[in-house]
């Protein structure tokens, strides 16, 4: 429901029950297959916020809750921010899943910055734990989880290499990708389908 009251416009949300993304993530019995459905129900979330000209200023495992029916929900809609915005940096809440842009004098903010928020959360997924300090060389500039971990699947690594980094240029589309989507978004759940082919064959 929404409401208005005097200048303020209100938005009433149902509140989502179910389990946060990492404790699903981990449970018995979790496969790759639902892993990946998962991952890819959320890029589709993000595709959907950018249509209604919405961003992502953060995302933790914790910030998604997979309700008993299969379903990756965002539990927080305090983390959306207006898509191209010129906000003040000095009223934002980052943490180490904000892409870099943010902290920028003046930040181009596009739909690449949720590529980063993407890749940060399945970053800490992959980890079992919140990023830390020691998970960057730099404040928003990433390790790169292939040098630490070179036996990581290759669908994940380029996954991950082609989200949680540094720089805009270097996140998705590729450069024949973004003759068709300048955001990346497709491309990021093509790649999300692939891994879902290929990672359901892999048994834990």
């Amino acid at each position: 429901d929404t409401f208005n009251l005097g200048d303020i416009s209100g938005l009433v949300e149902e509140y989502p029950v179910g389990v946060e993304l990492d404790q699903a993530w981990y449970s018995a019995g979790t496969d790759w297959t639902e892993r990946c459905e998962w991952l890819i129900q959320i890029a589709d979330l993000l595709r959907r916020l950018h249509r209604a000209g919405a961003v992502l200023e953060r995302l933790k495992p914790s910030d998604v809750i997979v309700t008993a029916t299969g379903q990756a929900v965002l539990l927080n809609v305090g983390l959306l921010l207006p898509l191209g915005s010129g906000i003040d940096c000095a009223l934002l809440r980052p943490d180490f899943s904000t892409a870099p842009e943010w902290t920028l004098d003046r930040p181009i903010i596009d739909a690449r910055c949720d590529l980063y928020c993407f890749g940060a959360m399945l970053t800490a997924l992959l980890l079992g734990r919140d990023l830390t300090q020691h998970d960057f060389d730099l404040v928003g500039n990433p390790r790169s989880f292939l040098d630490q971990f070179p036996d990581i699947n290759p669908f994940l690594g380029r996954l991950l290499a082609r989200t949680f980094v540094r720089n805009p240029e270097a996140r998705f589309p590729t450069q024949e990708g973004r003759e068709h989507d300048e955001t990346g978004m497709a491309e990021l759940s093509q790649a999300l389908e692939g891994c879902r082919r290929n990672l359901g064959r892999v048994h834990h």
